[in-house]
């Protein structure tokens, strides 16, 4: 019973870090598509060129560890 507790916990760690892996990925994917729609948008004179269009920087937190 307490190896299979210590394996289910290994599993759950493991997925955890690619849920991870795959919500920050998407949430960067998100934030560059966004940004090219603003520019793209401002040099077409359809967005008010006062609108911040710089991309957001990606974030310093390495994806792969586990909390």
């Amino acid at each position: 019973m307490v190896r299979y507790k210590k394996s289910e916990e290994k599993r759950k760690q493991i997925l955890y870090a690619a849920y991870r892996e795959i919500n920050s990925r998407f949430y960067d994917n998100c934030a560059r598509i966004s940004a090219e729609i603003v520019e793209l948008g401002q040099r077409e004179g359809v967005f008010d060129p006062r609108l911040p269009s710089g991309r957001p920087p990606r974030s310093s937190a390495p994806s792969s560890t586990v909390a």
